[in-house]
Protein backbone atom coordinates (compact mmCIF):
# COMPACT_ATOMS: atom_id res chain seq x y z
CA UNK A 1 0.00 0.00 0.00
CA UNK A 2 1.55 3.31 -0.64
CA UNK A 3 1.68 6.59 1.09
CA UNK A 4 -1.47 7.64 -0.74
CA UNK A 5 -3.43 4.83 -0.51
CA UNK A 6 -2.94 4.83 3.10
CA UNK A 7 -4.00 8.22 3.48
CA UNK A 8 -6.97 8.18 1.46
CA UNK A 9 -8.24 5.18 4.06
CA UNK A 10 -7.49 7.30 6.81
CA UNK A 11 -9.52 10.37 5.87
CA UNK A 12 -12.32 7.70 5.16
CA UNK A 13 -11.99 8.39 1.50
CA UNK A 14 -12.75 11.86 1.95
CA UNK A 15 -9.86 12.88 0.30
CA UNK A 16 -8.52 13.06 -3.47
CA UNK A 17 -5.36 14.06 -5.00
CA UNK A 18 -4.61 16.22 -7.93
CA UNK A 19 -1.56 16.14 -9.99
CA UNK A 20 -0.07 19.55 -10.45
CA UNK A 21 3.13 19.36 -11.89
CA UNK A 22 5.42 16.29 -12.16
CA UNK A 23 6.13 15.48 -8.42
CA UNK A 24 3.67 17.70 -7.09
CA UNK A 25 0.30 16.18 -6.27
CA UNK A 26 -2.08 19.03 -4.36
CA UNK A 27 -4.35 17.25 -1.35
CA UNK A 28 -8.00 17.98 -1.53
CA UNK A 29 -8.97 17.63 2.20
CA UNK A 30 -11.79 18.57 4.19
CA UNK A 31 -9.52 20.66 6.04
CA UNK A 32 -10.91 24.61 5.77
CA UNK A 33 -10.00 28.17 6.76
CA UNK A 34 -12.23 29.64 9.30
CA UNK A 35 -13.39 31.68 6.05
CA UNK A 36 -14.99 28.30 4.30
CA UNK A 37 -11.46 28.21 1.81
CA UNK A 38 -9.77 24.93 1.68
CA UNK A 39 -6.44 24.70 3.58
CA UNK A 40 -4.07 24.65 0.64
CA UNK A 41 -2.08 21.43 1.02
CA UNK A 42 0.76 20.21 -1.70
CA UNK A 43 3.04 17.24 -1.74
CA UNK A 44 6.45 17.19 -3.30
CA UNK A 45 7.72 13.60 -3.95
CA UNK A 46 11.05 12.66 -1.97
CA UNK A 47 13.86 13.85 -3.39
CA UNK A 48 17.65 13.16 -3.53
CA UNK A 49 17.32 9.36 -2.52
CA UNK A 50 15.01 10.42 0.76
CA UNK A 51 12.17 7.98 1.61
CA UNK A 52 10.42 11.29 3.25
CA UNK A 53 8.08 13.71 1.44
CA UNK A 54 7.46 17.08 1.68
CA UNK A 55 4.14 18.65 3.04
CA UNK A 56 4.41 22.24 1.97
CA UNK A 57 1.05 24.77 1.34
CA UNK A 58 3.61 26.54 -1.82
CA UNK A 59 3.70 30.23 -0.07
CA UNK A 60 -0.20 30.09 -0.05
CA UNK A 61 -0.39 30.89 3.96
CA UNK A 62 1.36 34.25 3.11
CA UNK A 63 -0.49 35.31 0.57
CA UNK A 64 -3.31 34.91 2.44
CA UNK A 65 -1.63 37.03 5.55
CA UNK A 66 -0.74 39.70 2.88
CA UNK A 67 -4.54 40.53 2.30
CA UNK A 68 -4.80 41.12 5.69
CA UNK A 69 -2.35 42.13 8.21
CA UNK A 70 0.83 41.20 6.66
CA UNK A 71 4.38 40.48 8.48
CA UNK A 72 5.00 43.85 8.73
CA UNK A 73 6.73 44.42 12.47
CA UNK A 74 8.92 42.72 14.20
CA UNK A 75 6.83 41.15 16.80
CA UNK A 76 4.59 39.66 14.57
CA UNK A 77 7.63 37.89 12.78
CA UNK A 78 8.23 36.99 16.20
CA UNK A 79 4.48 35.66 16.98
CA UNK A 80 4.49 33.77 13.74
CA UNK A 81 8.10 32.14 14.12
CA UNK A 82 7.02 30.77 17.69
CA UNK A 83 3.68 29.65 16.30
CA UNK A 84 5.69 27.54 13.57
CA UNK A 85 8.69 26.41 16.36
CA UNK A 86 5.93 25.05 18.76
CA UNK A 87 4.58 22.74 16.18
CA UNK A 88 7.24 21.97 14.04
CA UNK A 89 6.67 23.43 11.18
CA UNK A 90 9.82 24.83 9.12
CA UNK A 91 9.07 27.81 6.63
CA UNK A 92 11.52 28.53 3.52
CA UNK A 93 11.38 31.64 1.10
CA UNK A 94 7.84 31.73 2.38
CA UNK A 95 6.63 28.27 2.03
CA UNK A 96 5.44 26.39 5.03
CA UNK A 97 6.69 22.72 5.45
CA UNK A 98 6.96 19.71 7.27
CA UNK A 99 9.05 16.34 5.61
CA UNK A 100 7.20 13.04 6.52
CA UNK A 101 7.64 9.05 5.70
CA UNK A 102 4.65 8.44 3.66
CA UNK A 103 3.16 5.95 6.01
CA UNK A 104 3.30 9.09 8.56
CA UNK A 105 1.12 11.75 6.06
CA UNK A 106 -1.79 11.56 7.82
CA UNK A 107 -0.94 12.74 11.32
CA UNK A 108 1.47 15.08 9.58
CA UNK A 109 -1.29 16.62 7.46
CA UNK A 110 -3.50 17.24 10.45
CA UNK A 111 -0.19 18.75 12.13
CA UNK A 112 0.09 21.41 9.39
CA UNK A 113 -3.21 21.85 8.59
CA UNK A 114 -3.40 22.89 12.47
CA UNK A 115 -0.45 24.64 12.02
CA UNK A 116 -2.02 26.87 9.05
CA UNK A 117 -5.04 27.59 11.47
CA UNK A 118 -3.32 28.91 14.32
CA UNK A 119 -1.52 31.46 11.52
CA UNK A 120 -4.41 31.96 9.90
CA UNK A 121 -5.90 33.39 13.08
CA UNK A 122 -3.01 35.27 14.12
CA UNK A 123 -4.17 37.44 10.89
CA UNK A 124 -6.50 38.64 13.37
CA UNK A 125 -4.61 39.74 16.24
Amino acid sequence: MTGMDLLKQQFNGHVAFRERRPGVVQVLAPLFHEDGDMVDIFIDEARNGSNRVRISDHSMMLMRLTYNCGLDTGNKLRIFSRILAENRISEQDGRLYIDAEPERLYPAILQFAQTVAKVSQFRAR
